[in-house]
């Protein structure tokens, strides 16, 4: 199964699989928007803002997207 790679501006949160193993999980609580995004020789890495932590080298398979309308607007008017 095949995962989409997310865009600057996706609305994340961390899959609860992974959370355990993060060194302050209550850190990466609630939803976090991807900042950046880089190129990798097997993907891409992340990072994430979540409550004024910056979560950097995060792997796809950690964050799930969330789908929010707001956030689809948001894309259309591009960058204010």
């Amino acid at each position: 199964m095949a995962v989409d790679l997310l865009d600057v501006g996706d609305l994340v949160i961390v899959n609860e699989r992974f959370r355990k193993i993060l060194y302050a999980p209550e850190k990466y609580e609630g939803i976090g928007i991807v900042i950046r995004k880089t190129e990798v020789h097997h993907g891409e890495i992340y990072e994430v803002y979540f409550n004024g932590w910056r979560a950097q080298r995060i792997p796809r398979h950690w964050l799930i997207k969330m789908n929010c309308p707001i956030e689809e607007e948001w894309k259309m008017w591009g960058n204010i």
